[in-house]
């Protein structure tokens, strides 16, 4: 009869989370190590914790060892799981580093998992290891499964185990709570003058609100902050200039920061910004004219007095020419048109 060992294991969650799990695992020797083939039982839980929107939360739970012996480097593994990333996902850096008690890793992350793997020592008898994860809850109102698992990372010895799958995992439920809005705005706007952008918001209510963030994109996805505000109050008028804004197309955002932490985003606005020192010369022509300062994705009309366009050139470089000379004599109008928007607008007169 081969010697045996018995290590107990209990998992639960503190501070916020309100999980109480107990393990406990059979572990037969092999050899003159410890049975690598632990797979401790999960049996109580205690569910329910408020994660609130948009703030990335620390969740808890307690790892502990009070059983005869202690559970070797490399042999335990922790999966922590929701369903779906839908409704909150967990966060990078995933796991809190001070609170690993020296042992426990990430060996494997995702918006959905978190698998941590005792690669940095053993689990002594009678140690005890609070260990934090990262959620972030995404919607409000929502309510979210999500699971403790403990598996056995070899099965490479023999001997009695009793470590039934069913009895390994315990699902919690996490539920999610909108944040108050910090502020609510009554107007959001955005404009071009030149090579700056001019926004403009107005605000209904401020309630325990820290600032604006201003951001800005030139995709439409990703996003930095520029420039702060701090808030007046309730019906305030704000502006904000971003000098030189990068040419072309550029996104602009509000982001609304409570005093809390919590945050919300404002609608996007974008505009057109034409930075270029477009010029038209010369302005009396007997038939040559030419368009200076281009970027190369404009398009050149030429309007007459009529409101009729006579021409219309795409531009390929720095530079368009205009030939008159076989329009009547008069007043032209010289309309440079960058994507959706007119950024250049002069005149010229045929001789």
């Amino acid at each position: 009869m081969k010697n045996m060992k018995k290590i107990v294991y209990f998992l639960s969650l503190s501070g916020s989370i309100l999980l109480s799990s107990q393990a406990n695992a059979q572990i037969p020797v092999c050899g003159p190590a410890i049975n690598q083939n632990a797979n401790p039982q999960i049996t109580s839980a205690n569910p329910n914790t408020n994660l609130v929107v948009n703030v990335s939360t620390p969740v808890s739970f307690r790892f502990a060892n009070s059983g005869d012996d202690e559970a070797p480097a490399n042999t335990l593994e922790l999966i922590v799981s929701i369903a779906s990333a839908t409704n909150m996902q967990f966060e990078p850096p995933y796991l809190d580093p001070t609170s690993t008690c020296g042992i426990w890793t990430v060996f494997d992350a995702a918006t959905d998992y978190i698998i941590l793997r005792n690669t940095g020592g053993a689990a002594a008898d009678g140690s005890a290891c609070d260990i934090n994860f990262y959620v972030k809850a995404l919607t409000g109102g929502q309510t979210q499964p999500y699971s403790v698992t403990v598996n056995r990372l070899s099965a490479s010895c023999v001997g009695d185990l009793d470590a039934s799958p069913a009895n390994n995992t315990k699902s919690e439920v996490l539920t999610t709570v909108a944040a108050p809005l910090p502020v609510t705005l009554a107007d959001f706007s955005a404009k071009t003058n030149g090579c700056n952008t001019i926004l403009n918001w107005v605000s209904k209510t401020e309630k325990e609100f820290a600032r604006y963030e201003i951001q800005n994109s030139q995709d439409g996805r990703e996003y930095r902050t520029i420039g702060t505000v701090a808030p007046k109050g309730d019906n305030s008028t704000y502006a904000y200039t971003q000098v030189n804004a990068a040419e072309g197309a550029n996104y602009y955002r509000l982001k609304m920061i409570d005093r809390d932490g919590s945050f919300e985003y404002s609608n996007v606005k974008k505009v057109n910004v034409a930075c270029s020192n477009i010029q038209l010369a010369p302005t009396v022509t007997n038939g040559l004219t030419k368009v200076y300062g281009l970027s190369g994705t404009e398009t050149v009309k030429v309007i007459n007095n009529l409101g009729q366009i006579v021409t219309n050139q795409q531009v390929k470089g720095t530079e368009a020419t205009i030939d008159l000379s076989a329009f009547a004599a008069g007043l032209y109008h010289v309309i440079v048109v960058r994507g959706a928007e007119n950024v250049f607008a002069g005149k010229v007169v045929k001789q």
